[in-house]
C-alpha cells in the first residue's frame, strides 16, 4: 500500500452535509448569544466564547429532540 494512498482525504458528500450542519448549529448559537446581548442587556465578557458553546450544544439538543436531520 502507497504512503499517499492512506493519506488521501475521503470526504463524500454525507461528511459535506455534516459539515454545514454542524455550522449552522454554531452559528445559530452565536445568534442566540448575540440576541441575548442585545436584548437582554447581558454581557458575557470573558466568559462569551463558552456561552456560544452551550448555546449550540442547545441548539443541537433542540434539532435532536425536533427529530430535524
Amino acid at each position: 500500500m502507497d504512503i499517499f494512498e492512506i493519506l488521501k482525504p475521503k470526504i463524500t458528500a454525507d461528511d459535506i452535509v455534516s459539515l454545514l450542519k454542524g455550522a449552522a448549529i454554531a452559528g445559530i448559537g452565536a445568534l442566540c448569544v448575540a440576541f441575548t446581548q442585545g436584548i437582554g442587556g447581558l454581557n458575557f465578557g470573558v466568559w462569551q466564547g463558552l456561552a456560544v458553546a452551550v448555546a449550540s450544544i442547545l441548539v443541537n439538543i433542540v434539532r435532536k429532540w425536533f427529530g430535524i436531520k
